[in-house]
Formats: C-alpha cells, sequence, structure tokens
C-alpha cells in the first residue's frame, strides 16, 4: 500500500471546485469533494493503476479520472509514496504554470 499525500495544489485545487459548485449547490458541492477524496483509496492500493498523463510524457506522473475531473500524482516506486499534485477539469489540458507546477 503506497502513502498518498496531497500536496497544498491540489487541496487549493478541491477548494475552488467545490467553492464554484457551491454557488449552484453546497450539497452537490460537498458530494464532489468526497468523490475526488476518494481517489486517495484507489491510488493507495493501486499506485501504479492510473493512467499515464499524456502530457507529461514521464511515467512517473499518473492521473485517476473521476469524471469530469483529473486527479494527477506522482508516483515514486522506490519510496512506495504518491504525491498528489493537482485536481483539475478533464476539459483543460496541462499547459504553462499548471505543468511548471507539477513538475517543481
Amino acid at each position: 500500500m503506497a502513502q498518498v499525500i496531497w500536496t497544498p495544489g491540489a487541496l487549493s485545487d478541491i477548494n475552488d471546485i467545490a467553492s464554484y459548485i457551491a454557488l449552484d449547490s453546497s450539497f452537490h458541492a460537498g458530494q464532489q469533494v468526497l468523490r475526488i477524496l476518494s481517489a486517495e483509496d484507489l491510488i493507495t492500493q493501486f499506485p501504479g493503476g492510473g493512467r499515464m498523463v499524456p502530457e507529461m510524457r514521464n511515467k512517473a506522473f499518473r492521473e485517476v479520472i473521476l469524471p469530469p475531473y483529473r486527479v494527477i500524482y506522482q508516483f515514486d516506486v522506490r519510496k512506495d509514496v504518491a504525491g498528489i499534485l493537482a485536481v483539475i477539469h478533464s476539459r483543460r489540458l496541462l499547459r504553462g504554470a499548471l505543468i511548471r507546477r507539477l513538475r517543481a
């Protein structure tokens, strides 16, 4: 079982998502947050199971798709640690600052 660490950037992404959804429904915002947080269970059990992030071209960067969101993480096989780096809408492409944030 891999250890999972949520980065401040990923937690900020979740907060932004919840705030946006809460404009229409605080109930649905809470449900979506719980759904996103459930990715931790999947990653803990199967850290190499997420697909490789196509934009990164590096097998260490993986993602779990929870429509309409992508939970992006970096898995260190040697340490058995997965750092969740970002949660983004699946229609967004990883570009510029976000890619730099992931590689930092």
